[in-house]
């Protein structure tokens, strides 16, 4: 491995050697500490900061391709991170042994965060070349063209055409209290994660799992949720929840137990873990204003910014699509903070439906980033079992005088 090492940082001396400009596209994400060779360290170094760089006779006449260099970049960069890791590793062993009492957990939580920050790159291809966007552009335009690049299916078939979700993407689905926000989640999850077999994350900051899987069980089984709570199931019935219990076992769909004490580190942390263990491509995250601040210094809405900006952020650094459950005041603001919704993809209000029509509900599409905004989507809740349904929209009662709302 170290003579491959070596080979690899070959590889991106040659382009930078050949091709000065190729540095700058490179210096932000390469440091020189990540070379394991002194001498290509040097170099590196003597790049950075204008100095003459020493010669090096095996490096001279390299052949450089865009590609190739860019590859052994990232893995010049992985063992770097893998070197720090182990160094990590001896410390916290020394931490151990040398008697001062810290207790395991705060070991371990100290061992994680630092175990994260080594793969964390802060100007990890910030400028991009020419040479590579235009053919970043090629690719993308060809994953699209072949229908290989990740987007979902929400179940729903208005709301995915409003939103087209894809990887990256962060989206917040508003609600007023008890109208039905974690309904739409868990519905959305489970089409994701049990039907369509989306490797998903449910984060629910609120229920305990018992309360969360009832539900579930009564999307699945369409069994009134009334009933499972009181356990009035023939046996019959009971049959059809031990079958549902097998099927859905082997589905992609994963809980957490209630964390009303979380941070959105913590749950930025529980996504990485999530990734790695089953890889996950959707967190669904009900409700963002029940996590705990991580400075209680700064105003709620402040902290609710930092929150919604940090979920968009792992998105992108996942390529997963998260999906944030929020809380509306009755004025049909996002509670606390309504500079989260510039932080989003696209933001949907669960609205009840006006009544003598067929839905119960209309899901108004306030902000697409992809799409139109301001597309009402009818929709039908069974109240009984929380399933929701797409509803006929030419049998939609028009909507009334909007709320008062205030202005500020």
């Amino acid at each position: 491995m170290l003579e491959r090492a070596a080979e690899w940082e070959r590889t991106v001396l040659a382009a930078v050697l050949n091709n000065r400009t190729a540095f700058w596209s490179l210096a932000g994400y390469l440091e020189g500490g990540d070379f394991s060779t002194p001498k290509y360290r040097l170099a590196w170094e003597s790049l950075r900061v204008g100095a003459n760089v020493p010669d090096l006779p095996e490096v001279q006449g390299l052949p450089v391709d865009g590609d190739r260099v860019w590859e052994a970049a990232k893995k010049v960069k992985a063992l770097a991170n893998l070197r720090r890791v182990k160094t990590l590793c001896a410390k916290t062993e020394r931490i151990l042994a040398d008697g001062t009492g810290k207790e395991p957990e705060e070991v371990l939580s100290w061992f994680i965060q630092e175990a994260v920050s080594c793969g964390v790159s802060r100007f990890s291809e910030v400028m991009v070349p020419p040479e590579r966007w235009t053919r970043v552009g090629q690719e993308e335009i060809e994953r699209r063209m072949n229908g290989t690049r990740p987007s979902f299916d929400l179940g729903l078939g208005r709301l995915t055409e409003a939103l087209s979700p894809e990887a990256g993407h962060l989206f917040i689905l508003a609600g007023e209290t008890g109208k039905g926000k974690t309904a739409l989640a868990l519905n959305l999850a489970a089409g994701l994660g049990i039907t369509q077999g989306v490797p998903v994350l449910f984060v629910n900051t609120e229920m305990s799992l018992e309360e969360l899987v009832l539900r579930l069980y009564a999307l699945l089984g369409q069994f009134p949720l009334s009933r499972l709570r009181r356990g009035d199931l023939t046996e019959e019935e009971f049959g059809e929840v031990r079958r549902l219990a097998v099927e859905a076992a082997s589905s992609k769909l994963w809980l957490t137990d209630s964390l009303p004490w979380a941070t959105v580190e913590d749950v930025a942390g529980l996504a990485r873990q999530a990734a790695a263990v089953f890889g996950m491509k959707v967190l669904v995250l009900d409700w963002v204003q029940r996590l705990e601040g991580s400075d209680p210094r700064k105003d709620g809405w402040k902290l609710l910014i930092e929150a919604a900006r940090a979920l968009k952020s792992l998105a992108q650094e996942l390529g997963i699509l998260v999906l944030a459950v929020c809380q509306l005041t009755e004025e049909g603001f996002l509670a606390e903070s309504r500079g989260m919704a510039r932080e989003a993809d696209g933001v949907v209000h669960l609205e009840e439906a006006e009544p003598g029509g067929q839905a119960s509900h209309v899901l108004h599409v306030k902000k697409a980033r992809h799409a139109p905004s301001g597309t009402r989507i009818p929709v039908v809740m069974d109240r009984a079992t929380l399933k929701f349904y797409e509803a006929d929209p030419a049998a939609v009662a028009e909507p009334s005088e909007p709320k008062r709302r205030r202005t500020r």
